[in-house]
């Protein structure tokens, strides 16, 4: 009986329908293959589920060096640094602030980003000394003049700067990021532009 089943016309009806339903089944599945891999399997960065703020050192040349303050946005490739220090024994003053905005291209075990960032750098070493050529005349009550020097002022001819280029990060420990960056750095008002490295180090937490 089933072999005169299959000899007949009554079995190419059968299995063209047949054939057909395999073939759906096999796209349906290699669809549903592709949309279930994970976004870092098919090559697009991932994100984290909640916010990752981290506190750790940094040293640029274009958005800050000493304390470093971090949030990773949740379900975003965005993340916002913020660095600086204040730095003051006698006369020597030095204090810097600045912040990165970093956009990730792969985010994984490492991280690759895009980082643009900009800063301001304070330096006086107070070792200016008081001259005619630099201080302004006064006369005081005794009706001498004297020369005074603005002490004060910062002595960096680029004290702004505004960079942007590419950074990488990889695992330092548990719960710490090891951050190198290269940027074009734009140093202003002089107006040099010149690549410029930087290194962090963040201990993360949510």
């Amino acid at each position: 009986m089933t072999k005169k089943l299959f000899s007949n016309g009554f079995s190419k009806h059968v299995l063209v329908p047949f054939h057909a339903v395999v073939l759906l089944a096999m796209i349906s599945y290699s669809a549903s293959a592709q949309t279930a891999i994970t976004a870092g399997e098919a090559g697009v960065q991932r994100v984290f589920a909640n916010n990752f703020y981290g506190v750790g050192f940094g040293a640029s040349f274009v958005s800050g060096m000493g304390l470093t303050l971090k949030d990773h946005f949740a379900y975003s490739p965005v993340s916002f640094v913020v660095t600086g220090m204040p730095f003051k024994i006698g006369d020597f003053q030095m204090y810097n602030i600045g912040g990165e905005l970093q956009y990730d291209l792969y985010l994984a075990e490492t991280r690759l980003y895009l980082v643009a960032g900009a800063g301001y750098y304070y330096y006086n070493d107070g070792s200016n000394t008081t001259d005619n050529t630099h201080g302004v005349s006064n006369n005081n009550s005794n009706g001498f003049n004297t020369t005074t020097n603005n002490s004060t002022s910062n002595e960096l001819s680029s004290p702004f700067r505004a960079g942007f280029g590419l950074g990488y990060e990889m695992p330092f420990g548990r719960n710490v990021g090891m951050s190198l960056n290269l940027t074009f750095t734009a140093f202003m008002p002089s107006g040099d532009i010149i690549p410029t490295p930087s290194i962090g180090f963040i201990g993360y937490f949510r």
